[in-house]
């Protein structure tokens, strides 16, 4: 997509501009919905390498819906009302599975955005969530705690709409899960606030193996640096 003017080195036969590509045929007219088996083939995804060989992984078309649609609602409790904002990339499981599957399968209202969380300035996060009134905030604890929104950013913004933040791609370390908690929402009261811990990195396609449910009262007891079972 173009989203700069900056010149991109293209290839002729792998690489296509999205706004090109739309005036096509075959992109004009109506897409007829195509009934399919629950065990047929959604789509393969290849996990991220990081710790050890990529490997693909086939999702089929029922195993996703359901599981995106189950962990949506049991662990993040969004509602019908709310404004639900995941930062991961679509390219990746958990912007297929929290920004394109599960908001599509319940109809929520979704946010989407683009570029780095730090540009053009470090607090640009919080001002997208003041701005759109943000309820459930689901990102990735490296770059929310200990980098670009950790540093008291969040001080300068109103974040009253903010009902719940996520963490996703490995567990909450005890300094990230501490500025969660008592850091990151002040001066908010902490009660108002659930962190759904979804270490699922394994490599990230196996749904929410310790996620607290928000919908059944949130993690707790969970101690930082705790899983669940």
């Amino acid at each position: 997509m173009r989203n700069t003017a900056t010149e991109a080195v293209m290839d002729p036969i792998r690489d296509h501009w999205y706004h090109e590509l739309c005036k096509l045929p075959i992109a004009q007219g109506r897409c007829e919905t195509v009934q399919v088996d629950a065990e047929d083939p959604l789509f393969i995804l290849y996990t991220s390498g990081s710790t050890g060989k990529p490997k693909a992984i086939l999702h089929s078309t029922a195993a996703i819906r359901v599981g995106t649609y189950v962990t949506l609602h049991d662990c993040f409790d969004v509602h019908d009302a709310d404004r639900w904002w995941c930062t991961s990339d679509p390219g990746w499981i958990t912007g297929h599975s929290y920004l394109v599957y599960g908001p599509l399968l319940q109809q929520r209202h979704r946010l989407h955005v683009t570029r780095n969380p730090t540009f053009p300035y470090p607090d640009r996060w919080w001002n997208l969530i003041e701005r759109y009134g943000i309820n459930a905030f689901y990102t990735a604890p490296r770059p929310s705690a200990p980098h670009a929104l950790r540093r008291g950013l969040g001080a300068a913004h109103d974040l009253s709409s903010l009902r719940l933040l996520g963490g996703v791609g490995e567990p909450l370390n005890p300094e990230a899960w501490r500025w969660f908690h008592h850091v990151g929402l002040r001066p908010l009261p902490d009660h108002r606030h659930l962190v759904a811990d979804r270490d699922q990195h394994v490599p990230d396609h196996d749904g929410a193996l310790h996620a607290p449910e928000a919908r059944r009262g949130g993690p707790a007891g969970v101690r930082p640096g705790g899983g669940r079972r």
